[in-house]
């Protein structure tokens, strides 16, 4: 005797549970984004008010630059290495 649609309401839920599972990635993966936008805004927005006081153009005055902590020879590697994988 043989059971038609037995095997396929198996399949049907076993297609229902990926789709449920994909779907919550999906929402997992949106929600992220939109936190680290918004850090991303009120980090900006800080920097920005922080910025206007004497002693934080102080602070960033004081802060050495990318050519003071990076030898000449090894900036030119690494722009060499970036212009080549955007070229390519």
């Amino acid at each position: 005797m043989r059971a038609y649609g037995v095997n396929r309401q198996g399949e049907d839920r076993t297609q229902l549970h990926r789709a449920l599972v994909a779907g919550v990635k999906q929402q997992v993966v949106a929600a992220a984004l939109a936190l680290d936008r918004q850090e991303a805004d009120l980090l900006r927005a800080l920097a920005m008010e922080g910025l206007e006081s004497e002693a934080a153009r102080a602070f960033l005055a004081r802060i050495p630059t990318v050519a003071e902590l990076v030898p000449a020879a090894r900036l030119r590697e690494i722009e060499a290495a970036y212009d080549g994988a955007r070229e390519g």
